[in-house]
């Protein structure tokens, strides 16, 4: 039986609407019309609207959904049919519907808001609303969509409870000395932990006594053990499990008598195969030991290691025979081998006392923190989605007392629609169990969920695939759901469908597995046919240092314009970062596109001059932001006479500083006429300042400055946005909330157009689920991923638990649970990034391109570890390979034009804003008065900017390993110091050699012996460590660059100098700088010991840029 045929019945039965269904509808399958089939079917059967509900995620979903269910009611008036089968089924249910309509009197067509077609976040809010009580928020409380601010405030919050007496201070203080006494890192932790709160908040505070007793959190490890050992045991064939029982006993005799504490030996007594339960693990990872090398790989060959000596008579022949018939057949069934390296991994279902220490302690902060949140919320009057949710479920009460709202709900909603529902939360699902729990089989409410988990793709959004896995296997509460399957892709041609089918059949999963997000792959059948153009197009790129895929993406673009005018072009990337120098090369080649929600709003020049005059006016004192202001384009200061305003003052404010007659003589012909101006409008904003309104105050000096004249169309776009937030901002009060408003501007994106009649669209890959378009380009492949930090503690959801696991001390080793938590972590991102990769490629209908470097290694061409390349490799290697020659082998394109200089934009010097109406002009007085100089050493500041940056690498290196580490890598990084230098406040006058000269120190300290054994890990090691203690009745913090424990014993005291002597006499400058830092090493030693440190100390600074490790010696008398 074909797709069509089998999706045709398939549709046909979704539209019985006395039954509930969860529909798997993989990318092209037609789901939404699916979804406004079955809406009208049911419209034409309720008695009112309002008894159905439609939920979905996103507002534009949603305002969709509803469009074309109004459009099919529209067209259904027209009394002739249309001609497409499919549309003419639609056309049929919404006549149907229309009938009913004119027997209820709805008039929907007038009344569309009887249409409850919503987001999933409306919907809880429309409940919170209605409760304010019940639900916890007492009154009505405004969205916030970016709430990042207010859990950093509860962060400090938290935070604060260290200095208590309490239980909860005990407890942070415990998570404060885990994370080296970093207040940074406390603070982050937090807040990555609210970021993602929903995904433990709901089960921990519904069951939470079962999860503070470390039986019940030995449990639940137990449990999920057990899982993992019964797929392993049922994936076993029964004669193999009986050909290894005599084989573990030999095995286990051998290796016993040669050493009784081998992990082998447990193997002796082996008198049956042993269950799949947490007391037989330790048998069950023996078998894994004699089957695998310690690496997971089949082993080749059985050997005395395992028990298995060489051949001294008949039985260890024939053993050893036997045992090498299983290692031989083992490499063919991968299933097995996947599971039986899970095995390997697996931990004691025992939590150390350490462990359960810390552990208490997080399960005793977890609700301080809800707690404090929820009072943040309440003073701040805003709140975000994810406690609408939380606050909805509330409003409903439980399952064994509902609300009397949830009663009412029950009475009047009788269908519920679902869409994306491999999107939802564990939130959306436990509010989803609510809304249908007093559902009985005889009254007629259907549950009708659609999605495609092999399109799951916002795990950062709590989406958590495994709901969909469980509720398509056990229904969802007591509502069973049907199964149905769509298989037909409409959209893409039979080149594509066919790729996409053989490479994803490859690299996603072949089984489902909730616990790992792991989605097996559905094939799909092509409906339409195979296209002129080839379905899929591999363009390696040699070099990932020069911008070749930039110039070849463009070169692409502009073929395929040519040969195809009308079609519509898509640039889709994982990261907004990867088009850094594809969009340049656009706009170079006058290629207009429209970049949706890939600029950030504070990537535009005139925003972050915006930003940095509202810094001046708030903070005369913010010296950067007014060395911002005179830079910009309405002000103009070279950066000689910059210089020469601040040359020996680092203290006083630049507005100062401008009235010095005497620096003011100091400046330029040019530099005196700009200054003034400057002046001249901005004193009568200061002199305003803060009594006027600060909306009105800080957009009328932009205007008088000349902001208007220095941006184009579309940046005033951006600057009205800018504007309108600070007026929100006000609005509610929070004026100390501009000191951190380029917090506030984060998640704003820059007007997107650059013009009109757009073909090239761009945007990231989840921006783009759900459209399509006929050309598909993928660049940035080869790109690696950016790791996670990690978090103060890991959980997993397994069935209805949840189990949790602390971050390790820094600088030791993860425990067993913390490493096998954080496994299951790393393989839900695995199979999630190549999730993202299978809704990247059907998005196209007829061509789909992909763009990636690669790299030479000593096992051939291989792409980054960590790139999107690197999930493909598996199944495209050879044709990539294949690929990479044709292209060196061809003759190079056109050259790549060199970057023009950039050169500084500013007003001409006869500028003059446009005059103002009379009655609304001000007049402004200079008033230049005389200050006193004090020096200011611009070197010195260079020396610490390239200091602070090279602190930071360092750290950097030893934090994700020096093996990932070489000179090629530095060299890579030389934009991204120029970038940190920047961002340290640099001049621009010297970047160029401050960033060679951070370049050399990198590679200086990689290619150095010393540096080497500084940088490498060891088990007892810190970089950036902070020592807080108490001097008086004040605490004190010192930093220490690195301390690690070496091989014999010895604790080293680590302390990076990176300035370069320049002269000669080397040896009386080191001497020198010993003398000089000698007090300071010693001082760090002797926090040391108050820590209680009893191993010998050694103290040292490293110069990277004279590969100098200058050991601090006793001072001589």
């Amino acid at each position: 039986m074909n797709a069509s045929v089998t999706d045709q019945q398939a549709r046909q039965e979704a539209l019985d609407i006395t039954a509930s269904y969860i529909v798997q509808a993989p990318a092209g399958s037609g789901k939404t019309e699916l979804l406004i089939q079955r809406t009208l079917k049911l419209l034409a059967h309720v008695q009112r609207p309002e008894q159905i509900l439609a939920m979905t995620f996103t507002r534009k979903a949603a305002g969709e959904m509803k469009k074309r269910v109004l459009e099919a009611l529209k067209r259904a008036r027209d009394g002739t049919p249309p001609d497409e089968p499919h549309e003419k089924v639609t056309w049929h249910l919404a006549r149907q519907a229309l009938a009913q309509d004119e027997r209820q009197g709805w008039r929907i067509r007038d009344n569309p808001q009887r249409l409850k077609i919503q987001t999933i976040d409306s919907f809880c809010a429309a409940l919170t609303k209605q409760t304010p009580l019940l639900s916890g928020m007492g009154s009505l409380l405004e969205i916030e969509e970016n709430p990042r601010n207010l859990y950093r405030e509860t962060a400090h919050q938290v935070l604060a409870l260290v200095e208590k007496d309490s239980d909860a201070g005990r407890a942070a203080r415990s998570i404060l000395k885990r994370l080296d006494n970093s207040k940074l890192r406390f603070l982050d932790r937090i807040v990555q932990l609210l970021n993602k709160r929903d995904q433990w908040m709901i089960s921990f505070f519904e069951n939470a006594e079962e999860y503070r007793s470390r039986e019940d959190q030995e449990r639940i490890l137990s449990e999920l053990v057990e899982s993992i050992l019964k797929e392993c045991h049922d994936a076993l064939p029964q004669s193999l499990k009986e050909a290894l029982i005599p084989l573990a006993r030999y095995s286990g005799e051998n290796t016993a008598a040669d050493n009784p504490d081998h992990e082998l030996a447990c193997l002796e007594k082996l008198d049956g195969f042993p269950s799949p339960t947490a007391n037989q693990l330790k048998s069950w990872k023996a078998l894994a030991v004699m089957l695998l090398t310690r690496e997971g790989e089949p082993r080749k060959k059985p050997n005395r290691s395992i028990g298995f000596p060489a051949d001294e008579n008949d039985k260890a022949r024939d053993m050893k025979d036997r045992m090498q018939e299983i290692l031989e057949q083992l490499p063919e069934q991968q299933t097995l081998l996947e599971l039986l390296k899970e095995v390997q991994q697996l931990p004691n279902p025992r939590l150390s006392d350490e462990e359960w220490e810390f552990l208490e302690n997080m399960l005793e902060i977890l609700p301080e923190i809800d707690k404090t949140l929820r009072r943040v919320f309440i003073e701040r009057g805003k709140i975000d989605f994810a406690e609408i949710a939380l606050s909805s479920k509330k409003a409903l009460g439980q399952e064994m007392a509902p609300s009397d709202l949830l009663l009412k709900l029950d009475q009047k909603l009788h269908h519920i629609l679902v869409d994306e529902f491999q999107d939802t939360s564990f939130k959306q699902i436990a509010l989803l169990q609510l809304l249908t729990e007093g559902w009985q089989p005889d009254q007629g409410n259907t549950l009708f969920l659609v999605g495609d988990p092999m399109q799951s793709i916002y795990r950062f959004r709590d989406a958590e695939v495994g709901l969909f896995v469980r509720a398509k296997n056990n229904g969802l509460g007591p509502i069973p759901l049907k199964k149905l399957q769509l298989l037909a892709n409409f959209r893409s041609q039979k080149r594509i469908v066919d790729w996409v089918n053989r490479c994803f059949a490859k690299i996603l999963p072949a089984m489902d597995d909730p616990d790992r997000g792991a989605i097996a792959y559905t094939e799909c059948s092509a409906v339409q046919a195979q296209g002129l153009e080839p379905g899929v197009t591999l363009n390696p790129i040699s070099d990932s240092k020069t911008d070749e895929e930039a110039r070849r993406v463009v070169e692409l673009i502009q073929k395929i314009r040519k040969s195809h005018p009308k079609d519509t072009i898509a640039l889709l990337v994982r990261a907004r970062t990867h088009l850094l120098q594809i969009v340049p090369h656009l706009q170079e080649a006058g290629i207009q596109f429209r970049a949706e929600e890939i600029d950030p709003l504070t990537s535009r020049p005139a925003i972050l001059d915006l930003l940095a005059l509202m810094r001046a006016l708030i903070s005369p004192m913010d010296r950067v932001s007014w060395l911002s202001i005179l830079r910009a384009p309405w002000c103009g200061l070279s950066l000689q006479d910059l210089h020469h305003l601040c040359r020996l003052d680092n203290h006083l404010p630049l507005w100062n500083l401008l009235h010095q007659a005497e620096r003011f003589d100091r400046l330029s012909g040019e530099g005196q006429q700009r200054a003034a101006r400057f002046i001249h409008i901005m004193k009568p904003v200061l002199d305003a300042f803060p009594a006027a309104n600060f909306r009105q105050l800080l957009e009328g000096c932009w205007i008088r400055l000349g902001g208007p004249a220095c941006v184009d169309s579309y940046t005033r776009k951006d600057i009205q946005v800018f504007f309108d937030k600070v007026s929100e901002v006000l609005d509610s009060g929070e004026f100390d909330s501009l000191h951190n408003f380029e917090g506030i501007l984060e998640n704003l994106f820059a007007n997107p157009s650059t013009g009109e009649g757009h073909s090239v669209q761009i945007m990231t890959i989840h921006k783009a689920k759900g459209l399509e378009f006929d050309f598909v380009l993928l660049p940035g492949l080869g790109k690696r991923s950016k790791a996670d930090d990690k978090p103060l503690i890991n959980w997993i959801t397994h069935g209805d638990n949840l189990l949790f696991a602390p971050i390790p001390p820094a600088g030791e080793k993860d425990s067993e649970v913390y490493k096998f938590l954080k496994r299951l972590d790393k393989d839900r991102t695995l199979y999630e990034t190549r999730r993202i990769l299978y809704v990247a490629a059907t998005r196209t209908k007829k061509q789909l391109h992909l763009f990636g470097h690669t790299q030479m290694t000593k096992d051939g061409i291989t792409p980054q570890a960590t790139s999107m390349l690197s999930h493909l490799w598996g199944f495209i290697a050879d044709d990539w390979q294949q690929a990479l020659a044709n292209t060196e082998a061809q003759p190079e394109g056109n050259p790549v034009p060199e970057v023009e200089a950039q050169y500084l934009k500013r007003l001409p010097l006869d500028f003059e804003t446009p005059k103002a109406p009379a009655d609304i002009e001000t007049e402004a007085a200079l008033d230049i008065s005389l200050e006193e100089e004090v020096p200011y050493d611009w070197a010195g500041n260079e020396a610490r900017c390239l200091g602070n940056v090279l602190h930071r690498s360092f750290e950097t290196i030893v934090r994700e390993g020096l093996d990932q580490w070489n000179a090629r890598r530095a060299d890579e990084m030389k934009p991204a110091l120029k970038a940190a230098l920047l961002a340290e406040g640099m001049s621009p006058l010297n970047l160029e050699d401050t960033a060679q000269k951070g370049l050399r120190a990198l590679k200086n300290i990689l290619g150095d012996e010393n540096g080497r054994k500084i940088l490498k890990r060891y088990e007892n090691e810190k970089a950036e460590y902070a020592l807080t203690f108490m001097e008086g009745r004040n605490f004190r913090n010192k930093i220490v660059d690195r301390t690690f424990v070496d091989g014999e014993g010895v604790r080293w005291i680590v302390d990076y100098k990176t300035g370069e002597h320049e002269g000669s006499n080397l040896k009386k400058f080191f001497d020198d700088e010993m003398d000089r830092h000698r007090d300071q090493l010693e001082s760090y030693e002797k926090l040391f010991r108050l820590q209680g440190e009893t191993r010998p100390i050694k103290k040292a600074l490293y110069y990277p840029l004279h590969q100098r490790l200058v050991e601090i010696t006793e001072k001589q008398v």
